[in-house]
């Protein structure tokens, strides 16, 4: 017969039924932001002389190029477009447009877990997300439970919510169209990137859209594509990272009993393991921190045992 219940794993929702998207990523340490000042930049921000769009040349002018339309760039051109709205701003995208994902379809295990300042700041988007205004958090060993509430926030009712990627960037694309359908540019190839010269205080970056050349100057130039960022190889720019030996195995899965707005965390010898709500309670979103081995392990598991695994750690109390 069952025991006594475990205080523990109270509050978890029943147990998961199937595995169904899964996705690996690395975890790593950036010490710096690929931004490339002119000299002119931080004065005309100062003093707020600023131009709006002309042409330089036979190139267009800018004040602000932001390269890499994903959530950073993206929201990096939103700020900038309600902030500073006498600026004028370019964001180059490689993509073509997307709509905006159904949430009747399963959710995305490519997920953010924002805070309440991150969710103001991305007003007025109307995101799905899966909201959380409880977080409990327990170890594998000893009987210790952590919890928080909403309460402990000050001026908001929730701790955070869960969004996903690509909700997240359509509705920033979608935004920034409605505002200002010159900002956003798709189908984006970058062909070269010049730096100011001697006497020059302007950056030059020549693209492809559409199979027709262009060429823009800009004062500030931000490199928000990526990992593998085309714009800091081409510059030179480094960038300084610090490994920790751990890999976070991701997969969104179906619960047998509805998902409460809650956050759970165990802390295992190898890392955290964390049960997060989505945009509809009959899923959630499994974020497991581990060693690179034990998160190859999972990703070779079956559906059926990779639910096994999951559930005997989340069920189970300290050990």
């Amino acid at each position: 017969p069952p025991g006594p219940p475990d205080p523990c794993t109270s509050g978890i929702p029943g147990r998961v039924q199937r595995v169904m998207r899964t996705t690996m990523n690395h975890h790593h340490l950036l010490r710096r932001c690929g931004v490339l000042q002119t000299r002119e930049t931080k004065r005309w921000i100062l003093s707020a002389s600023l131009r709006s769009l002309s042409t330089v040349g036979e190139a267009e002018h800018c004040d602000v190029c932001i390269v890499g339309g994903g959530v950073v760039g993206s929201t990096l051109a939103k700020l900038l477009s309600q902030e500073a709205p006498a600026l004028s701003v370019r964001l180059l995208e490689g993509r073509s447009s997307v709509s905006i994902p159904s949430t009747s379809n399963v959710p995305s295990a490519r997920s953010y877990a924002l805070s309440p300042k991150s969710l103001n700041m991305l007003k007025p988007l109307d995101l799905p997300r899966g909201i959380y205004n409880r977080m409990q958090v327990w170890e594998s060993n000893g009987p210790a439970i952590l919890t928080f509430t909403s309460e402990d926030v000050e001026h908001s009712d929730i701790l955070g919510a869960v969004v996903e990627d690509e909700a997240l960037v359509s509705h920033l694309w979608k935004y920034l169209e409605q505002q200002d359908d010159s900002i956003l540019h798709h189908n984006v190839i970058i062909n070269s990137i010049e730096t100011p010269q001697k006497n020059d205080s302007l950056v030059k970056v020549v693209y492809n859209q559409n199979d027709k050349q262009h060429s823009l100057q800009c004062n500030l130039l931000v490199a928000a594509d990526g990992v593998n960022s085309f714009v800091r190889r081409t510059l030179g720019m480094s960038v300084a990272s610090m490994g920790y030996d751990r890999r976070a195995a991701t997969c969104v899965v179906e619960l047998d009993s509805a998902m409460p707005p809650t956050a759970f965390q165990r802390f295992l010898p190898s890392g955290p393991l964390a049960l997060l709500p989505s945009y509809d309670s009959r899923y959630a979103t499994i974020v497991w921190s581990t060693t690179p081995h034990h998160a190859k392990q999972l990703q070779n598991m079956s559906p059926e045992e990779l639910s096994r695994e999951i559930n005997n750690v989340l069920q189970h109390g300290p050990q």
